[in-house]
């Protein structure tokens, strides 16, 4: 802070180093939060990610999509819900954004092998393929949900409590219960419809 003495006596205060000091150390904060926000979440917005698309590469860009979103909200997070629900509605709305516009755009995604799961300590390479094929049935079946359905699933595995996915998705916690019974009965279903008509051969090709 500077005293100034202008021309006609009257004295001023020049606030420009304050105020550069203050927005030095908001970005610092910014930075910090970020990265924290990353580490704590990013293993959970990477399985977020790869649930909404199959190819890897997508996967990726999807991720730095959502990790961007989040970078550019932060300065308006101002806490009115927790963190994580904070966090999982830009998530889910930047996805949904990102797979609405590959569908415009007519792309249609490969279907990779992969999982993104770690393997057991002590699983065998036959375990893995069947945990991949598992978790491959699953995504699938996810993906032809509507939007709103594949989110509240998306969250709960992701082990969010009934009253934030409320929160992010704007229902009352009983209608999310009512349509997580009823999503598991149509994923059971077509899961199980899955297995019998695809030959277990033809999986493990």
């Amino acid at each position: 802070m500077v005293c100034k003495e202008s021309d006609s006596g009257a004295t001023t205060l020049q606030t420009g180093g304050i105020v550069s000091t203050e927005r030095t150390a908001n970005e610092a904060n910014r930075r910090e939060t970020f990265s924290r926000l990353i580490r704590v979440y990013g293993a959970a917005l990477k399985r977020l990610s790869a649930a909404y698309v199959r190819d890897p590469g997508a996967r990726d860009d999807l991720f730095q999509e959502i990790a961007l979103a989040l970078w550019i909200a932060l300065p308006g997070f101002r806490g009115e819900a927790s963190e994580r629900t904070w966090l999982y509605r830009i998530a889910h709305n930047t996805a949904s954004t990102h797979l609405h516009r590959m569908r415009r755009r007519g792309e249609r995604e490969r279907q990779p092998r992969e999982t993104d799961q770690e393997p057991a300590a002590d699983s065998t390479p036959g375990d893995e393929l069947e945990q991949a094929d598992q978790q491959q049935r699953l995504f699938s079946a996810l993906r032809e949900l509507p939007t709103l359905d594949f989110q509240i699933v998306t969250m709960h595995l992701a082990e969010l409590s009934y009253a934030e996915i409320a929160d992010v998705v704007g229902l009352t916690q009983t209608n999310v219960g009512a349509r997580l019974s009823r999503v598991r009965k149509t994923l059971a279903k077509r899961i199980e419809s899955a297995d019998q008509t695809e030959p277990a051969e033809a999986r493990h090709e």
